[in-house]
């Protein structure tokens, strides 16, 4: 009955074990997947970056375009932060099992780190995108608002002008009224 009790304990203990290292690896694949989509919306980033560049060195600035540029950009944003939040409670629910089973999980770590560097310089690639963007926005908008000015000025010596030949008599102005 002792040895049947010890074999009964080390069974329950490699079953406990074996469930929690299933559960790690879930996690792994959840912690990847996420940021595989992670990867994918800063890629998108990218494109709506360079597409936001285009709108902004075109000729003619469409500010719908603009616009819809930038909400799309939120809703990745947003996508991010989600990512992101979900990402660090799974990371939390298994940092512990991870380095203290280091070895048993060397390929899913390997591709963690992988992904996190893809993500990382896509990252620094939109940094430089949106620190460039920025200045060609300020400029662009200091463009449009001079432009405005212009008109400004322009419609307001149009209606003096018209003022001013309203009140002119329309009678000729060099006539002899003498008889």
């Amino acid at each position: 009955p002792i040895k049947s009790s010890a074999a009964s304990d080390v069974y329950k203990r490699q079953i406990i074990k074996l469930r929690m290292t299933m559960e790690t690896e879930n996690y792994l694949q959840i912690m990847t997947s996420s940021l595989e989509k992670k990867k994918k919306i800063l890629q998108d980033i990218v494109d709506y970056n360079v597409e936001q560049e285009r709108i902004v060195t075109s000729g003619e600035f469409d500010g719908d375009k603009f616009q819809k540029n930038m909400e799309n950009k939120a809703e990745c944003i947003d996508m991010l932060n989600a990512l992101d939040e979900g990402f660090q409670s799974v990371y939390d629910r298994v940092k512990a099992d991870v380095e203290m089973y280091k070895q048993n999980y060397k390929a899913d770590i390997q591709r963690l780190q992988q992904l996190i560097k893809e993500v990382s310089a896509l990252s620094a690639t939109i940094q430089a995108q949106e620190s460039r963007n920025k200045l060609q926005i300020e400029r662009k908008f200091r463009e449009l608002k001079q432009e405005t000015k212009t008109a400004k000025r322009s419609v307001s010596m149009a209606n003096k002008y018209y003022q001013n030949m309203s009140r002119v008599s329309s009678e000729p102005q060099f006539m002899d009224h003498k008889k």
